[in-house]
């Protein structure tokens, strides 16, 4: 399915002076279409003016600087590569798969996958659906900017005792995708008694991938790691009342 699609039409400008053999309105028509399915662009036509830019970059990229899409359920657009991830992930069985999200796969078939993304050649049939859900965290760990920037610890002491999933100080495409993770997560979370991936352990190993530790204080940095782990699993437990409801 094609999220939207647009033509370019360049011409070439006449030449100054009409030389035999000068060509001049020579129109160079390229056809860009984004595939959400695969999260990628794809290209028919004139590519040659395109130089090297590379379109597909997916990670290591803010949000707003990528394709995102909409989905009913979430009050903004999501990364287009969040939706094929999960859709793979899905269509491969990972909600099933014992430790699932913990056991990661070997970094050489995992740094491949992301280039794949990346280039726009990936295709999730072919790939550990361990892989898909190892990039699922590498995603958000590598965000130039983290998903839980804005949330301070303090902050997240004072959710902890909240009955919702407002977050303060989040914005509203933060808490969109991080409601879309919450959902995955409950999803692998319902099978527990299958892949051993409950809410507490699903938490331990997702939460150091939304925030990031700057400080060569050890007391600060742990204490950093255990209020993202309480703050995520508290969200989780908060989705998992909403979702019921």
């Amino acid at each position: 399915m094609v999220l939207f699609e647009a033509c370019y039409h360049v011409e070439t400008p006449a030449p100054t002076q009409h030389l035999i053999g000068a060509p001049y309105a020579i129109s160079h028509d390229l056809h860009v279409a984004y595939n959400y399915e695969a999260a990628r662009y794809e290209f028919k036509g004139d590519t040659a003016r395109m130089g090297g830019w590379n379109v597909n970059q997916h990670f290591n990229l803010p949000v707003t600087h990528m394709p995102r899409m909409t989905l009913n359920e979430y009050a903004e657009r999501i990364p287009a590569v969040l939706v094929m991830l999960k859709h793979q992930f899905l269509l491969h069985q990972g909600h099933t798969v014992p430790y699932i999200f913990r056991e990661s796969p070997g970094k050489m078939e995992r740094d491949r996958a992301i280039a794949a993304v990346n280039n726009g050649t990936f295709r999730g049939d072919e790939v550990d659906v361990r892989i898909i859900a190892d990039l699922i965290k590498v995603w958000f760990r590598e965000l130039p900017t983290p998903l839980l920037h804005c949330v301070t610890m303090e902050t997240m002491d004072k959710f902890m005792r909240s009955n919702s999933t407002h977050v303060p100080g989040l914005g509203s495409v933060e808490h969109a995708i991080l409601l879309w993770l919450a959902d995955l997560l409950l999803r692998v979370a319902s099978l527990e008694t299958v892949n051993h991936m409950g809410v507490e352990q699903l938490a331990i190993i997702l939460a150091p991938n939304l925030i990031r530790i700057d400080t060569p204080n050890p007391t600060v940095a742990v204490a950093a790691s255990k209020a993202s782990v309480d703050f995520l699993r508290h969200f989780l437990r908060q989705r998992q009342k909403e979702l019921a409801a």
